[in-house]
């Protein structure tokens, strides 16, 4: 299984934690990623800038039973999966697994 690479957030001057972890946890859950990073290269997306009509976003946010979203780099040109859960929180993964039996 390859790596998971998890979506990316400007943080902000008033993003600094709050000192008590569960409740940090908590915040971060619920706070949606900007974008996704690719798992080769390591480039970020954002999804205002991808070619994405709203039908494939909506199924992206909602999911499939297709299982994760066929992507390919705009920089590398490699391909990669993508999936989004609500909150939205980005992933990306070099192979289909994203190690779902793990978790």
């Amino acid at each position: 299984m390859s790596k998971v690479v998890k979506g990316w957030k400007t943080e902000y001057e008033w993003d600094k934690p709050t000192g008590l972890k569960e409740l940090d946890k908590l915040i971060d859950a619920r706070t949606s990623d900007e974008g996704w990073r690719c798992p080769h290269c390591d480039d970020k997306t954002d999804p205002m800038e991808e070619e994405m009509n709203n039908r494939d976003y909506i199924e992206l946010i909602v999911g499939t039973d297709d299982g994760p979203m066929d992507r390919e780099c705009g920089n590398c040109c490699k391909k990669y999966f993508l999936r989004a859960r609500p909150a939205i929180k980005y992933e990306t993964c070099a192979d289909k697994r994203f190690g779902d039996d793990d978790e």
